[in-house]
């Protein structure tokens, strides 16, 4: 392997960890800052192997990201700015089509746009499962390891933390009930 091709890995699997760590977080906040610094990595890493519908929807995920933080403010939190994303993630695959593939990450960019949308941090976690088999199909085809290593540690990411949060939070506040 040569220093471009180890350096596209390193790349990558700096985003494999911030992704990893961005289901573990239970703030919208800090959800959105991993995912954003996550995609900004992988958008680097598929132009680094010449995957130019992986880097231009992760470009425009981080982009997204950076908007739903700001999503407060009156300007931001428009549901205009929702589709607009899906408009843009459609028209990036149209446009960076590399045949038939290029409708999976397309897909899961759109259902990611509506994850990160919605406020709830569980919401955002269960909506985020559903692309992860797509850019799963995606990064093998393209041979991204840490593409692949990543939907594998955000899926068990996500179903961690529906565990810790969703499930075992919910029980913890449930009324114990006596045996009788």
């Amino acid at each position: 392997m040569n220093f471009y091709e180890i350096m596209t890995i390193v790349i990558g699997f700096c985003g494999t960890v911030m992704l990893f760590f961005m289901f573990q977080q239970n703030n919208r906040k800090r959800i959105l800052i991993c995912q954003i610094i996550g995609t900004c990595f992988f958008c680097i890493h598929f132009f680094m192997l010449g995957t130019y519908t992986g880097a231009v929807l992760n470009a425009i995920g981080a982009f997204r990201g950076i908007i739903y933080y700001n999503g407060e403010k009156k300007f931001f939190g428009s549901p205009i700015w929702l589709w607009l994303f899906i408009s843009i993630s459609i028209a990036a695959g149209v446009l960076t089509w590399e045949g038939a593939i290029s409708i999976l990450p397309t897909v899961g960019m759109i259902i990611g746009s509506v994850s990160v949308w919605v406020k709830k941090p569980r919401n955002i976690r269960i909506l985020s499962f559903i692309p992860s088999p797509m850019w799963m199909t995606y990064n093998i085809v393209n041979v991204s390891i840490p593409g692949i290593v990543t939907e594998v540690f955000v899926m068990t990411s996500i179903a961690i933390s529906i565990i810790r949060y969703d499930i075992l939070k919910k029980q913890e506040k449930l009324p114990l009930k006596s045996i009788d």
